[in-house]
C-alpha cells in the first residue's frame, strides 16, 4: 500500500508551542482522519476474511444505494454498461445476514426491496447459501417485486372505487353493510358502485395475500396483538371514531 498521504500527515505534527498550536492541531486532526479512513477503505477491501454473519441494527439506513453505508455491500458490477464498479469491502465476507429495523418503510415497498438486495452480498460459495445461487436469488428480488408492485396497484384501484361510494349505496350503517357485502357470493344484486368496490376488495386481498407469501421467506415482522389489558380487562387497542364522533 501507498502510505506516503499518512506518513506526511505524520511529519506534521508540531513540535514546539506557538500561538496558533491548536489550530494547527485542529488542522492536522481532520487531516490525520481523512488520511485514516482512506487507509482503512483500503485494509478492509484487501483483507481476505470470512464471518458466519452478520446481525445488522437500523437496517432502513441502506435503502439507498448511493450511500456509503450501502456501498459497503457493493457488489461488483457494470455501471451503465461502461465503467465497472469496485466491491465493496463487505461484499462476499458474510455466511449469513439478519437486518434488524424499528423504522416503517413509509415511501413504498421499493425501499423494501432495496434493503432486501443487500442480502446478495452475501458470501456464497459456502453451505449457507446453497441453493440455487445468486442468479436464483435475483430473479426471487424480481419476483418478490412483480407481486409487490402487483399488491400496490391492487389497493390503488380499491382505494378508487371506494371514492365512488354514495350514501345511496349503502343499505345501512357502513359497518354492518360492509361486512354483509364482502362475503356475499354474489354482487349482482348490489348497486354498480358497491359491486365494484366488493370485486376490486376481493382482487386486492388476493394480491396482498400473494405479497404476503412472497414476503414470507425474507422477513420476519413482528404485530402488534389487536388487543391489550385494560384495567377491568381486554380492550381494543384501536377504537375507530367516524364522522364528528
Amino acid at each position: 500500500m501507498d502510505l506516503g498521504d499518512l506518513f506526511d500527515r505524520l511529519r506534521d505534527i508540531p513540535r514546539r508551542d506557538s500561538e496558533y498550536l491548536e489550530q494547527r492541531l485542529q488542522e492536522l486532526r481532520c487531516a490525520l482522519d481523512e488520511a485514516i479512513r482512506a487507509l482503512w477503505q483500503k485494509c478492509l477491501q484487501r483483507a481476505r476474511f470470512r464471518l458466519p454473519l452478520l446481525v445488522l441494527d437500523e437496517a432502513h439506513h441502506l435503502k439507498n444505494a448511493q450511500t456509503r453505508f450501502a456501498s459497503l455491500f457493493q457488489d461488483q458490477e457494470a455501471s451503465d454498461g461502461a465503467q465497472e464498479v469496485s466491491a465493496g469491502p463487505l461484499n462476499g465476507v458474510f455466511e449469513r445476514m439478519l437486518f434488524l429495523t424499528a423504522t416503517p418503510f413509509q415511501l413504498g415497498h421499493h425501499e423494501l426491496c432495496s434493503v432486501l438486495d443487500r442480502f446478495g452480498a452475501v458470501f456464497w460459495d459456502c453451505e449457507a447459501a446453497a441453493g440455487g445461487g445468486k442468479t436464483d436469488f435475483v430473479d426471487k428480488m424480481k419476483a418478490l417485486r412483480r407481486r409487490l408492485d402487483a399488491a400496490q396497484e391492487a389497493a390503488v384501484r380499491l382505494e378508487s372505487a371506494w371514492g365512488t361510494l354514495r350514501r345511496d349505496d349503502l343499505a345501512c350503517d357502513v359497518e354492518e353493510w360492509w361486512a354483509a357485502v364482502r362475503t356475499a357470493e354474489s354482487t349482482e344484486s348490489l348497486p354498480p358502485a358497491a359491486g365494484l368496490v366488493v370485486a376490486r376488495y376481493r382482487q386486492a386481498l388476493e394480491a396482498m395475500r400473494g405479497a404476503e407469501d412472497a414476503l414470507h421467506p425474507w422477513v420476519i415482522r413482528h404485530m402488534k396483538a389487536r388487543t391489550m389489558v385494560g384495567p377491568s380487562g381486554p380492550v381494543r387497542r384501536r377504537e375507530p371514531l367516524p364522522g364528528r364522533a
